[in-house]
């Protein structure tokens, strides 16, 4: 079993019956630093899913403790990830989120450090 089988085995099911899968993966760049998308294939746009963080093929951790739905890649470059998240604003529909930012995640040996704050309010659902 690939270390990525292995952390994403780990992850919090979302309910007992969903198992995660990675979508797709990229990496690793330079620096040693990967990364593999986990999603629910039972879920829908609007599932939750998780960005998981690799260096040198070892697991530190995922972007964010908790899944957020409407998540993809758009960089990695040195130990450098950036994530794009997206979210709901006010009673648009779960297809069309108008909510997005970006995170640039620094991945080294010791773990994943955010080097941009969230970009959704604490108070938006996800």
């Amino acid at each position: 079993m690939s270390e990525v089988d292995v952390a994403v085995a780990g992850l919090e099911r979302l309910r007992e019956d969903l198992e995660w899968r990675v979508s797709e993966a990229g990496g690793p760049t330079v620096a040693g630093v990967s990364w593999a998308h986990a999603i629910v294939p039972e879920g829908t746009v609007s599932t939750p899913d998780h960005v998981l963080l690799f260096c040198d093929g070892r697991f530190v951790g995922t972007a964010t403790a908790e899944p957020r739905p409407y998540t993809r890649v758009v960089a990695a470059s040195g130990d450098t990830v950036t994530v794009e998240y997206r979210w709901i604003v006010g009673d648009e529909p779960l297809a069309a989120p108008a909510g997005s930012g970006k995170v640039r995640y620094q991945v080294t040996a010791d773990g994943v450090t955010p080097l941009n704050p969230p970009p959704w309010s604490e108070t938006e659902l996800s």
